[in-house]
């Protein structure tokens, strides 16, 4: 199905003129530089801790104990848990295009560990040159394509498997906010993901500027300790992959266009299914990344999360 979908304050459209309105350039996990990829997986026990108001969805970190990795440079990143009868993981490839993964968490009835979870997070960033003649330093929205192909499953009686999936711009000035899309609680039956979908990026046409498509699974429980046998699997292994630029309107009018990446050379106008392999012009490097992968992989809101019915999150 073909879904137009605003991301709210992800994909929030402001009016901007120039460069001046541009916000920094993304940073994920120590990722820094004009194009690539990031990748993160952690699986394991979760605990307390203050949540970070840069990041939704963090109000319970994972703990000592946990497996816990950030790779961008390979960028691949896979993490696995184990003690007594609960098991977690999370695993995820990415290339500039394409990404792939998965994350899964099971238990046993009463289970000592607290927050059980597997998690991935994983993305692309690219710098892209909208160009349109006659129309330079106007405010365009830039129709980009996702194909997104996933399962979500669960049994038990505390679980929840989520996919979130955040695109934006950085001239939407909000890289770091993100919107869930996809969520089932237990108990509730599979949900198959085949979608297109068709998102509005805001980019001021002649000047380039930053990008971002990330993915996150979440399986986890929905309370501090399990009272049941609970499974959890998010799987996107059938990839989440670019479909394109569909058109560019200015001030509501279609123009013509062309969609390069300034620093990749990828042409993003056109959709592609295989991915496109870095190369060694693409600048990465690590930060201080495991603090930021442990503190981003958090399980807010989960006692809320149990009020809500199973059902796809809103797009």
């Amino acid at each position: 199905m073909r879904n137009s979908a605003v991301l709210g304050a992800v994909l929030g459209i402001v009016v901007l003129a120039g460069s001046e309105a541009q916000s920094a350039p993304f940073t994920t996990y120590g990722f820094v530089g004009t194009s690539g990829v990031f990748a993160a997986s952690c699986s394991g026990p979760g605990d307390g801790g203050l949540p970070n108001p840069n990041i939704v969805d963090n109000r319970v970190f994972f703990k000592a104990g946990s497996d816990c990795t950030v790779d961008p440079l390979t960028p691949t990143a896979n993490s696995s848990f184990s003690s007594g009868s609960v098991t977690a993981s999370g695993t995820t490839t990415t290339a500039l295009g394409s990404i792939s993964g998965s994350a899964a968490m099971s238990t046993g009835a009463q289970s000592a560990v607290q927050f059980p979870a597997g998690f991935s997070d994983s993305g692309w960033i690219d710098t892209l040159l909208v160009s349109s003649p006659g129309n330079e330093g106007l405010l365009a929205q830039v129709s980009v394509v996702l194909n997104v192909n996933a399962t979500l499953s669960v049994s038990g009686p505390n679980v929840i498997s989520r996919l979130w999936l955040a695109v934006s711009s950085e001239t939407s000035g909000n890289p770091a906010l993100h919107q869930p899309f996809y969520q089932i609680q237990a108990p509730a039956a599979p949900l198959v993901v085949n979608d297109t979908l068709t998102l509005e990026l805001p980019f001021i046409i002649g000047t380039p500027s930053q990008f971002l498509v990330r993915v996150m699974a979440q399986a986890m429980t929905s309370s501090s300790t399990s009272f049941g046998n609970n499974t959890s699997d998010v799987a996107f292994l059938n990839t989440i992959t670019w479909g394109g630029v569909e058109k560019v309107t200015v001030a509501g009018d279609e123009v013509a266009f062309t969609a390069v990446g300034d620093d990749s050379g990828i042409n993003w106008a056109e959709p592609f299914t295989e991915p496109v392999p870095l190369t060694e012009s693409v600048p990465l490097a690590l930060g201080p990344a495991l603090p930021f992968a442990l503190g981003f992989a958090g399980l807010a809101g989960l006692a809320a999360s149990r009020r809500q019915s199973a059902r796809p999150a809103a797009r």
